[in-house]
């Protein structure tokens, strides 16, 4: 009986000893990612978010998307996206330590505005299978500025999509920070086709204070004619860009 209880107890300790393995080789994920994000963002997402790395998702359809509305302005930013109806999204997702004294928010809007002229970003291009140059052109047109929110007008030049005129609106907090950008003219692909109609192409972004984290979450999405021999092509075009233009600003975070 005694050697029954000696097995039961070393059975116990061994099956308590797993536990505690498992518990401490599970992945912690953050409170920050487990509060702001669904079960969209995956294990490998979230460990590469902690990790330091930026995450891009292609996703079919806003019901695919990773955000969820526990924050105003992650809500604002699905707003923004079901405000029309985008074939063609790239979800976008960083995470910055908090810094003590350190104005984060200040730098992410000289990031967001003080944009340069002319500019070009290098990336490599899984659909054409090469490294590939994104040169932009920017011009303000104007600002208006009530409180800590801002309304500007301003044209982007770039390849394959030509003129892009805008119309952007900001706004912030002490802990919060938006930016939202919506097209105002047709943009056509390659001079070719109009891909896009006025209104329908967006890039909003969330900046939000939660617990030990700085979270970016946004997206750039448009609503595009799904033409079976261009769909890729503008799909790639997309969230490539998307992807560049993103590593191109948030880098300059790090």
């Amino acid at each position: 009986m005694l050697h029954v209880d000696a097995c039961m107890n070393r059975c116990r300790f061994y099956v308590f000893f797993l536990i505690l393995c498992i518990m401490f080789t599970m992945p912690i994920f953050s409170d920050s990612l487990s509060m702001n994000f669904n079960e969209n963002l995956s294990d490998s997402d979230r460990a590469s978010l902690l990790s330091g790395e930026m995450v891009i998702r292609a996703c079919p359809s806003a019901k695919k998307m990773c955000g969820q509305g526990t924050s105003g302005v992650i809500q604002e930013v699905l707003d923004d996206v079901c405000s029309f109806k985008p074939n063609y999204i790239a979800e976008v997702v960083k995470i910055y330590p908090i810094v003590e004294n350190d104005d984060f928010i200040a730098k992410f809007e000289s990031m967001m505005t003080d944009i340069p002229s002319d500019f070009t970003i290098p990336y490599y291009s899984d659909e054409a299978k090469k490294d590939m140059k994104l040169s932009l052109t920017y011009k303000n047109l104007s600002t208006a500025v009530t409180g800590l929110s801002t309304t500007a007008n301003s044209d982007f030049t770039m390849a394959p999509f030509g003129l892009i005129n805008t119309e952007i609106h900001t706004d912030r907090s002490d802990s919060t920070y938006r930016y939202s950008l919506t097209n105002t003219n047709k943009i056509k692909y390659k001079d070719f086709i109009t891909c896009v109609s006025k209104g329908n192409m967006k890039l909003s972004l969330a900046l939000l204070k939660s617990d030990d984290y700085w979270i970016v979450y946004g997206f750039v999405a448009a609503d595009a004619p799904s033409i079976f021999f261009l769909r890729k092509k503008v799909e790639a075009a997309i969230v490539e860009r998307a992807q560049a233009f993103c590593s191109y600003f948030f880098t300059q975070l790090d």
